[in-house]
């Protein structure tokens, strides 16, 4: 799986037919929060702050990607931003994920 994939704080409308150069104008962007011992992100997206966390799929779920109901690709880690705030445990993703492994264990 070599998708990278980015849970972005905003809406970005870009015809389907429009290729952006995302590498040029936000991953280059993304660095290791020094400052933080959880090797948390920092990046900015036209000058907006943001902190970011990379998270990894357990191993028996796959990440699917879809436009329009048609598979587009499948990953096994996830990047995530919140705006002006630090990440933590209590975000909507994060929780999402960790339920994953609970509902595993709750289905066994």
């Amino acid at each position: 799986m070599s998708s990278i994939v980015y849970s972005m704080p905003c809406s970005i409308d870009i015809p389907s037919t429009t290729t952006s150069d995302i590498k040029r104008h936000f991953t280059n962007s993304i660095q290791i929060n020094k400052d933080n011992n959880n090797n948390k992100l920092v990046a900015s997206f036209r000058g907006r702050p943001l902190d970011g966390e990379q998270l990894n799929i357990p191993n028996d779920y796959i990440g699917i990607l879809a436009n329009s109901s048609k598979y587009v690709s499948s990953f096994d880690k996830l990047t995530y931003f919140n705006l002006d705030c630090s990440t933590s445990k209590n975000d909507c993703i994060a929780r999402s994920i960790e339920w994953l492994s609970l509902a595993k264990i709750l289905h066994e």
